[in-house]
């Protein structure tokens, strides 16, 4: 019997005042630049923000702000900006 590849979990991001930092470490592929910048491997998400997220995905749909629940598609080169985040604010991507 072959083994499958088992899908990672969900990341979770947590926005601790000055910057995104990856809660239990960064997986392989995933990078976050900046105090908004996040870069996830190419791929489709489910992604969840909490309620006073504002969450872009650039350059794709530059100037759309992502629902609370949505799923979306990273192609390469693609990441969520977050421009103005408050201490607290949380995201969550599970890639599908």
């Amino acid at each position: 019997m072959a083994l499958k590849k088992i899908r990672q979990g969900p990341v979770v991001f947590f926005y601790n005042g000055e910057k995104w930092e990856i809660m239990g470490g960064t997986p392989d592929g995933w990078k976050t630049w900046g105090i908004g910048r996040i870069y996830p491997p190419p791929g489709t998400y489910w992604l969840e923000l909490t309620e006073t997220s504002t969450v872009e995905l650039r350059p794709s749909e530059m100037g759309v702000k992502i629902a609370q629940q949505k799923v979306v598609t990273i192609k390469e080169g693609d990441y969520l900006l977050s421009m103005y985040a408050k201490k607290g604010d949380a995201l969550m991507l599970t890639q599908l």
